[in-house]
């Protein structure tokens, strides 16, 4: 897997899920047979449908490079297939975007939050930011080593690079763009050392700020990432440069952005709103005369 270049996140991602079948037949994941395989599957798939999706694809993935790698070609071509089940993702308004930017009571917070959504960074991208990463006088970041193994530039526009020179000038931050910190206690300091912010950390980061606003839609820090693509396209951005700025390495998938996204000359209104005298709210009886 290193030799084909997978990401270590893949790597680990298969390895657990090869080990979890093993441990569960107590036999070699590539020598259980289909039937087998088929009624562990559906057995994932009854206790938690929804939550087993991921469980069924990282199984079946990670069953077909094994096989892939011992040259069980029967085995790989007879397992199930993976359909992939597309939700539509869920973006904030740009009212709750600027609750969501405010609320925090760490400028870190705030600034990791701007980031997030100004250039819509994965998690993974953001905490692996170094200080050379961002250039103030071209007003861009450079994501490097991303999703893909592949670098790219994102422009971050006046008002992000005006908040990242208040943050160098007010924090300081060495190497990383945000450091992380020692989970040990000396003489009742927390230590700061060279690594990055922990994944636990922005996470907990994003879902404290969304508490605080009072957002109730079910958010992560890929939702600033959904919003940030959505609003882009609703200011008149081309999908071509979105898919670009995202890092998408198919179209398809910065096309789901179009089902959720209010544009004007593609959106159509509901038909209710071309009936007059209508107020659901305020009348207790009412007919339609038609």
């Amino acid at each position: 897997m290193t030799i084909d270049d997978k990401s270590i996140s893949t790597i680990n991602n298969y390895s657990r899920y090869l080990a979890r079948l093993a441990l569960y037949f107590k036999q070699v994941p590539t020598e259980i047979s289909l039937d087998k395989i088929e009624q562990y599957l559906y057995e994932q798939l009854q206790v938690n449908p929804e939550g087993s999706r991921q469980y069924f694809k990282f199984t079946i993935y990670s069953l077909r490079y094994a096989c892939k790698v011992m040259g069980t070609n029967s085995l790989k071509v007879a397992l199930p297939s993976v359909h992939q089940y597309r939700k539509l993702p869920v973006v904030l308004s740009k009212d709750e975007v600027i609750m969501l930017l405010n609320r925090p009571y760490k400028l870190k917070h705030r600034v990791l939050l701007a980031l997030l959504y100004g250039c819509g960074l994965r998690l993974s991208e953001v905490r692996n930011l170094k200080i050379e990463d961002i250039d103030l006088d071209r007003e861009v970041l450079c994501v490097r080593k991303s999703k893909g193994r592949k670098d790219r530039v994102i422009p971050m526009g006046k008002k992000l690079t005006d908040i990242l020179k208040t943050y160098f000038l007010l924090q300081k931050p060495d190497k990383w763009l945000f450091n992380g910190y020692r989970g040990k206690n000396r003489s009742q300091f927390l230590i700061e050392v060279d690594q990055q912010y922990g994944k636990r950390s922005i996470q907990w980061a994003v879902k404290r700020a969304a508490y605080l606003a009072g957002i109730r839609k079910q958010m992560n820090v890929h939702t600033l990432r959904h919003t940030y693509a959505t609003h882009l396209l609703e200011n008149g951005v081309n999908i071509l440069s979105i898919m670009q700025l995202l890092g998408h390495s198919d179209i398809k998938t910065t096309m789901v952005y179009l089902h959720v996204a209010k544009i004007e000359h593609v959106q159509q209104p509901s038909p209710l709103d071309s009936l007059p005298n209508v107020d659901v709210i305020q009348q207790r009886q009412f007919s339609f005369n038609f």
